[in-house]
Formats: structure tokens, C-alpha cells, sequence
């Protein structure tokens, strides 16, 4: 079995975790030297000033596996509790885990995930995880693999040609912005992600509820997201501010009278009609659904994808993406995979109300730069 241990400071403050060497680095007895890992360390990791030099640097399997294909390893698991002391035997400010395999060892502390558990790093990138079950405490920033940037380019290692000039622009801006996102969090100890309150039927009781709701301020801007379950609305969430929402459901809620909840839905719609700016992604969808029911929705000022399209047509402009860019909030779309009735809980009013926080955050910075770009 050919090993390469891992490299750089052993009291490094940033640790880069790979998932497992290729022929050339068991050539060269070190992490990353192929052209996935010069990409990274050369064009990727520089936006962050992030050298290999002052990083631990190595691999969740410590041998290559035959192949040089994961799906291959006999032996998953052999290396985690020496991965393991070698990232803890030190404190750390961040550890980059590039690709899936890294980022599914962080998430359950080791390289035995079963396939309908492992996630995947592109969903995860750029998410500042702070209680992952393998270093819980310590920010773990997922980033794709450079190997996806040149794959997803059409580049061949033997064709002479230079990867700089081949690598996928739209995947390498996401990883330089990880990057960059690395260096805030080593730099910064107060650049974590944000405590959002989301209130609802299960933390709230329906006084509170519309409290809340009648002393919303009416004439600044407004984010709103509905949640759909075959075709019918299940809640709809407000938020008037980046870190905090309210949920309105629209199904039964035991505790309550059909009376209480109808009431909740008309202050809804009274807000919904009023003149203050809103704010929603996909705007078109949660109108037209609204409307249906007898909702209208007044003066729409911004659709955080349409926004965006406008600004940076090259990248997708879905709200986990938008999210991860513009926000600090970790990814939280798989809470959406829990609906499977359209009967909500806790879970599902939590994800129907991040979702209204991020989209009003997100909105009113792309309506900064579109006025910082039209003058």
C-alpha cells in the first residue's frame, strides 16, 4: 500500500482535507501536486491568500485507491482515526474540505458513509459548518473538488494545453470565492453564520403569533416565500428582516380554531396588499398561487433570480446558490426533503421561514449593487 502522509506545519491554523491521492502524488509522496491540486493551490486558494506553506495538507484516505477510483476502496475507514489525531493533535481556525469524501468525513467523522447518506460537496460549498460530527467546534468550509473545475472544462491532462486557460469559469469563480470566505473566517472570529429566529405554531402561540403580525412595519421592504404541497398552499412566510420571519399555516394546526387561523391568513393578505416594497425569488410562481386563493400581491419590487440573472447571467441563479453567495446562512434545502404530507411541523415552517430571511438578505443586496452598477 502506497501512503502519502500529510504535510505542512503540524500547528498550521488552516487544514486542507482531500479525499484520497492519485499515481502522481504517490509518485511524489505529497498531497495535491496533480493538476486538480496546482489548481487549487495556484489559481483557487490564492484568492483567500491562503499558501500551501502555512496549511496542513492531507488526505481522508491516506492511499491511492486502485484505479484511482474511490468506488473502488476495499478498505474505507483505515485511515480515519489517524485523519482524525492529525487534524485535532492541533487547534485550528478552519479546515477546507475539498470534494465530497472530505465533506462527508467532517459531516459523520468518518470515510464509511453509506451512499444514500453521502452529500455532495457542490450543494455544501461555501457553507461555514461549525458542528460537524468530526470537528465540532471548528468552521468547516465544503468546496468543490478542482478536479470537477477541469472535468467540467473538457480538459485532458495530455493535450498540452494550460489549465488555466481551460478550467470551468463558473465552477473556479464559486471555489475563489470559497477561498476568500476561508480567509474571513481565520481573520474574523465573528464571521459565522447568523442566529435566525423563525416564529411559528410550534415555538409561538397564536397570540404571539399575531402580535407579531399586526406590528410588522408596513412601509419598508418585505420578503415573503409560499410553500406548496400538490399544488396547494401549506404556509407562507414573511420577513422584514434578515434574521427573522414569521410563518402563517395555511393547513391545521391542532391547537388551534379553523377562526384563529383564518384570521392570521386575512392579516397576511392584508399585508401582502399593502403598498411596501416585496421581495421573493420566482416571484411568478408565489403570485400566481396566491392569487388563486384570492390573495393579491402589491407593489413587487424585486425577484432575487430575475436580479441576478441581470447582473451575472453565467452563474445559476437558484436560491441555495444566491444563498451561498450573498448570505453566511449553511445549506438548509435538504429540511425540504422531510415534506412528505401536507401537514407541516417544525422543520418545514423553520425551512419555509429561511427561506424568507435569506431572500429579503439577498434581495436587498442585489438591489444595492443594481443602483451601484446603473450609476
Amino acid at each position: 500500500m502506497s501512503v502519502v502522509e500529510p504535510c505542512g506545519p503540524l500547528d498550521a491554523e488552516i487544514v486542507i482535507l482531500g479525499e484520497a491521492p492519485g499515481a502522481e502524488e504517490v509518485s511524489d509522496g505529497k498531497p495535491f501536486t496533480d493538476a486538480a491540486g496546482r489548481m487549487l493551490f495556484d489559481q483557487i486558494l490564492t484568492a483567500g491568500n491562503i499558501r500551501r506553506d502555512k496549511c496542513r495538507v492531507l488526505y481522508t484516505h491516506w492511499s491511492a485507491p486502485p484505479g484511482v477510483r474511490w468506488d473502488t476502496i476495499t478498505n474505507l475507514g483505515t485511515f480515519d482515526h489517524m485523519t482524525m489525531g492529525s487534524i485535532t493533535a492541533k487547534p485550528r481556525k478552519a479546515i477546507i474540505a475539498v470534494g465530497e469524501h472530505a465533506l462527508n468525513f467532517c459531516l459523520h467523522g468518518t470515510a464509511k458513509v453509506p451512499k444514500a447518506k453521502q452529500e455532495s460537496a457542490y450543494k455544501w460549498r461555501g457553507s461555514i459548518l461549525m458542528d460537524t460530527v468530526a470537528f465540532p467546534g471548528t468552521p468547516v468550509i465544503p468546496m468543490i473538488h478542482p478536479r470537477s473545475v477541469l472535468r467540467s472544462s473538457g480538459y485532458k491532462e495530455d493535450d498540452g494545453t494550460d489549465s488555466s486557460e481551460r478550467g470551468s469559469l463558473h465552477f473556479k469563480a464559486l471555489c475563489q470565492l470559497d477561498a476568500r470566505r476561508v480567509r474571513q473566517v481565520v481573520d474574523d472570529p465573528d464571521f459565522r453564520p447568523p442566529a435566525r429566529r423563525v416564529y411559528h405554531p410550534q415555538n409561538s402561540s397564536w397570540d404571539e403569533l399575531a402580535n407579531i403580525l399586526a406590528n410588522i412595519d408596513r412601509s419598508g421592504p418585505l420578503a415573503f416565500d409560499i410553500e406548496t404541497f400538490a399544488h396547494t398552499i401549506t404556509c407562507v412566510g414573511v420577513s422584514w428582516t434578515e434574521n427573522e420571519a414569521l410563518v402563517v399555516p395555511f393547513t391545521e394546526v391542532p391547537e388551534w380554531t379553523l377562526g384563529q387561523r383564518t384570521d392570521l391568513i386575512m392579516e397576511l393578505a392584508e399585508i401582502l396588499a399593502d403598498g411596501n416594497p416585496k421581495i421573493g425569488q420566482n416571484l411568478d410562481y408565489d403570485v400566481q398561487h396566491l392569487a388563486q386563493i384570492g390573495i393579491g400581491v402589491s407593489n413587487v419590487w424585486l425577484d432575487t433570480a430575475v436580479a441576478h440573472s441581470i447582473l451575472y447571467p453565467e452563474i445559476p441563479h437558484d436560491l441555495a446558490m444566491l444563498t451561498s453567495i450573498y448570505t453566511l446562512q449553511p445549506y438548509f434545502k435538504e429540511m425540504r426533503k422531510e415534506v412528505e404530507t401536507d401537514q407541516y411541523d417544525e422543520a418545514q415552517w423553520t425551512y419555509n421561514g429561511l427561506d424568507c430571511c435569506v431572500t429579503y438578505e439577498i434581495g436587498m443586496k442585489l438591489a444595492a449593487e443594481l443602483k451601484e452598477k446603473s450609476q
